[in-house]
């Protein structure tokens, strides 16, 4: 395997009980979200991945990020029965290095939300999901509401 360096941990299987299941917290479902997002970064086929881009930049017609968020989904969709509808606010590594965007990452988002009134950056937590060097989290306060954003930097062109 090309990139054994992922580091990929299995969630506790679901719950049987309907019950249970409608108890879980936000931490047991994101569990399985980024192991199937991992999974996925692990085995994916790089040589498809690149021709969908290719064929996505001679076409001005088509958004590189979305023919790659659509390839992505559907990757996933064949594994997993057609459970991914949508994605979040994503953004791919096409060129360059995962380190080097996530240093701007880091500087981009303390600059804009350290100077705003009504939201700050509150922390960085590094390495974040499952220990993998391409992943953070951002820790924001605004209105008097706290979030977590989740970052998994997917370099796709390696």
């Amino acid at each position: 395997m090309d990139r054994e360096y992922i580091k990929i941990k299995k969630p506790p299987p679901f719950p049987i009980d309907r019950n249970v299941l409608e108890t879980l917290n936000d931490d047991f479902w994101k569990s399985w979200i980024f192991y199937h997002l991992l999974d996925f970064y692990q085995n994916y086929d790089r040589i498809k991945m690149k021709d969908t881009i290719k064929k996505a930049k001679q076409n001005y017609k088509l958004k590189v990020e979305n023919e790659i968020a659509k390839f992505i989904r559907n990757s996933l969709n064949l594994n997993y029965d057609n459970r991914f509808k949508k994605f979040g606010r994503q953004g791919f590594i096409v060129e360059g290095g995962f380190m080097k965007i996530k240093s701007k990452i880091h500087k981009k988002l303390q600059e804009k939300f350290d100077t705003t009134p009504n939201g700050d950056l509150t922390g960085f937590v590094d390495n974040s999901i499952e220990n993998n060097n391409f992943t953070f989290d951002s820790y924001h306060s605004r209105n008097n509401s706290e979030f977590v954003i989740h970052h998994l930097l997917f370099d796709i062109c390696q």
